[in-house]
């Protein structure tokens, strides 16, 4: 996993004192590694033109830094958007100044032409924006987002808050190099689409080193750190693996590909349990999933709320739950979908939350969650909004948590958040194409499967998020033909 800072400033501060290093060399590296990407960028040429916005702060500093670097490879322009006023980006402005570079005017903003551009490089704000944009700097954005340029952000894409709050017109990246380590702010369902791609600029040390300075406040979800439930013990039987029941409601074909999932991800036997408003009749279903009335002794996860619907039938399966898990030796379960919208979700998850031993899940989407804390009373508010839902996504699912410290949390979205036992993990290899009825659910039976086989609640949300997301990423991110079926059919070639 690599580690996530919310303000890296403090490890940058700290290297500075344990290691003696001068600012003027942190921000050589950074400009380097500008620099770096510019210069392997495909049908980079001396001929190529690369313009530089730059602010008045240590980003703005990084940019002069990166203009004197490629003075004389390539034909490179700064539009000074204010005056320098940290002592290095003063120093930097005047080593640009000396060396003959073209310095453009903000006062022409609106008359200056930018389609012959190669490459535009933001270095305005970085980790220091706040507040909104000046009209000046606002209209100049607004104009360059337009352009066909290769767009390049220095740390973080101007607009975007350290909490990761985007403006409106905030820079679009293709590619932001990010300095010294990942930021909370690049990973926002906001910055989903400003970023581009990241990478990580080392700062005259490495990044090890780097992050033994301060403390992460997340960590950045690799491949390696998925647990598939490869089998590798020969003398196994059916029951080695588990067994997962789904609650079958109103739409019963959402719990027909959770339970699809879970099958397909290790589980030794699922079983549909069919409620009194079920129309499992409606579908064809694997001969591989079984069908019952109530739940089978062995069972060793539940999956309830998908498609459960919130009628009379749907508050009696619920209650059946309670009773069994209240009683279980596997107290596991995913909670998803329709439960986030049932009344008394606030005493079902204080009964979920005191049982010893038990990995519970919750998988809402933004609307479910807005539901969930509103029902919750969370920060005495009732009348949370969709966007405040979205904007404050992970500060919003801790104050959950500080509630409820025994229950797992995943919140989907551009960038899924796993909150678990006081960490914070996040996975951004997800696409827009899972954005199709049926995809939570497939997540939700992949949680359950694993947890049915003994993952803990950590385990099993992190390898069935990273998972679900890579089985999408087989099409582009662009497709939009990813239906369920072809996710279920992707996820056994992982």
């Amino acid at each position: 996993m690599k580690e996530i800072y919310i303000d890296s400033s403090i490890a940058e501060n700290q290297a500075k004192q344990r290691y003696n290093f001068p600012e003027f060399i942190m921000m050589e590296n950074a400009a380097a590694a500008l620099e770096n990407k510019i210069l392997s960028l495909p049908d980079f040429s001396s001929q190529k033109q690369i313009l530089i916005l730059c602010g008045c702060g240590n980003n703005g500093g990084d940019g002069y830094a990166l203009a004197r670097r490629l003075y004389g490879k390539c034909k490179v322009s700064i539009i000074k958007t204010q005056d320098a006023k940290s002592s290095e980006a003063i120093v930097q402005a005047l080593m640009a100044k000396a060396l003959g570079i073209n310095f453009l005017s903000m006062a022409y903003v609106s008359q200056l032409d930018f389609s012959n551009y190669f490459a535009i490089v933001d270095a305005i704000y970085g980790s220091g924006f706040h507040g909104t944009f000046s009209l000046e700097i606002e209209n100049l954005l607004i104009k360059i987002n337009k352009e066909k340029a290769i767009k390049i952000a220095c740390d973080i894409p101007s607009g975007i808050t350290k909490e990761g709050r985007a403006q409106n017109n905030s820079f679009k990246a293709d590619f932001t190099v990010t300095m010294g380590a990942l930021k909370i702010a690049l990973f926002s369902d906001q910055a989903k689409e400003l970023c581009g791609k990241i990478s990580v600029a080392e700062l005259g040390i490495s990044s090890t080193v780097f992050n033994t300075c301060a403390q992460a406040q997340a960590f950045l979800i690799e491949e390696n750190d998925v647990k598939l439930p490869y089998r590798k013990n020969p003398n196994t039987h059916k029951g080695s693996y588990g067994h997962t029941l789904v609650f079958a409601g109103e739409k019963s074909g959402a719990a027909i590909l959770s339970a699809t999932a879970a099958m397909n991800f290790g589980s030794g036997l699922t079983t549909l349990l069919a409620t009194g408003s079920s129309n499992l009749n409606q579908f064809k279903i694997s001969p591989g999933l079984m069908i019952s009335s109530e739940i089978p002794q062995k069972t060793t996860a539940i999956v309830i709320g998908n498609g459960l619907g919130q009628k009379e039938d749907a508050k009696n399966a619920i209650n059946y739950f309670i009773e069994w898990i209240k009683h279980s030796k596997n107290p596991n379960c995913v909670i998803d979908a329709d439960l986030f919208y049932y009344s008394k979700i606030k005493e079902l998850l204080q009964e979920l939350n005191s049982l010893k031993s038990a990995n519970i899940i919750l998988t809402p989407h933004p609307k479910e969650f807005q539901s969930l804390l509103n029902l919750l009373y969370i920060n005495d508010r009732n009348d949370y909004t969709i966007n405040e839902v979205i904007e404050h996504k992970l500060a919003l699912g801790k104050e959950i948590l500080k509630i409820f410290s025994n229950l797992t949390l995943i919140l989907k979205g551009a960038n899924t958040i796993i909150l678990c036992q006081n960490q914070t993990f996040i996975c951004d290899t997800g696409s827009q194409s899972l954005a199709k009825g049926g995809s939570g659910d497939i997540l939700a039976g992949l949680c359950a499967g694993l947890l049915a086989q003994g993952y803990s609640s950590k385990d099993a949300s992190i390898t069935a998020v990273y998972s679900h997301a890579k089985a999408a990423n087989k099409l582009s991110p662009e497709d939009f033909s990813l239906t369920p079926e072809k996710l279920l059919d992707n996820l056994l070639d992982l």
